[in-house]
């Protein structure tokens, strides 16, 4: 009987440390904020049918499973125990950006935010882009194909690993490329609306060191109604407030003769 408490006891104080140490992950003891638990979320594709025929399968699951994951993995090992393991993902982002001691959680949480917004502006169905997202290129880089020819110098000219944005910044449509574990995310007044990944794991199963090749490819994967709608959404009456709204026009042309004037070298947002 004496050995029956005692192992009654030793199981119940098991049973304690395991309840606790839940709580402690959890975040769930009283006075202490719930920790936030990031997770690989879903995607709009099946995976294992790849994005033809710029992403093979083999390469999108590499890219999502093992890259992605990675990530998510970090990212929620670096935030442990500090004070933004309660906040949500943008937050993190836009609070570690600043801090150098914070390079490692603030460079992994930015690439599992690019990761999770890339997987949107992409679909394996080729789309036509929409009348509205077209016409706000046209005005902003003076046609389609140009805004297209902005983007592929911009892509083509990142050295090394990074991603090229099309951002909608304050009102203006502009292509900016982030170095490494940056993002565009969180920057004041910008919105962005598409990516396109070219670090080497996003294409070197498929296209080795043929980079060029890739992004001719990319075209034709692209979710264009993702970016339009992501475009329409923004909120044009915050920026140009109801009694200043005929501003917009005379500052529109001014940034086309401002691009049509400049050269067109590589800016990092």
């Amino acid at each position: 009987r004496p050995q029956a408490k005692k192992m009654k006891l030793v199981a119940t104080t098991c049973s304690r440390v395991a309840t606790q140490r839940t709580r402690r992950v959890a975040g769930t003891k009283v006075g202490q904020q719930k920790r936030t638990v990031f997770t690989l979320p879903e995607v709009p594709f099946n995976i294992n049918a790849g994005l033809r025929p710029c992403v093979s399968p083999k390469a999108l699951r590499t890219h999502y499973k093992k890259v992605h994951m990675g990530y998510v993995l970090r990212t929620n090992s670096l935030v442990a125990g500090t004070k933004h393991e309660s906040k949500s993902l943008e937050e993190v982002v836009r609070d570690t950006g600043r801090d150098a001691s914070e390079s490692a959680l603030h460079h992994n949480a930015a690439q599992l935010w690019n990761h999770n917004f890339l997987w949107q502006t992409v679909t394996p169905v080729e789309m036509k882009m929409g009348e509205p997202l077209r016409a706000a290129l046209s005005l902003h880089f003076g046609s389609e194909d140009r805004f297209k020819s902005r983007f592929m110098q911009h892509a083509m000219a990142v050295f090394g690993s990074g991603y090229t944005w099309l951002v909608d910044n304050d009102g203006q449509l502009q292509v900016v490329n982030t170095f490494n574990g940056q993002t565009v995310y969180g920057r004041p007044r910008v919105t962005p609306l598409l990516v396109c990944d070219v670090w080497e794991h996003a294409y070197y199963t498929d296209f080795e060191d043929r980079r060029l090749e890739y992004l001719n490819n990319w075209w034709k994967i692209i979710n264009w109604e993702f970016v339009e709608a992501e475009y329409l959404k923004i909120d044009r009456n915050a920026r140009f407030p109801a009694g200043n709204r005929e501003a917009q026009v005379p500052w529109k042309v001014k940034s086309e003769l401002n691009f049509a004037k400049k050269d067109h070298s590589v800016d990092d947002a």
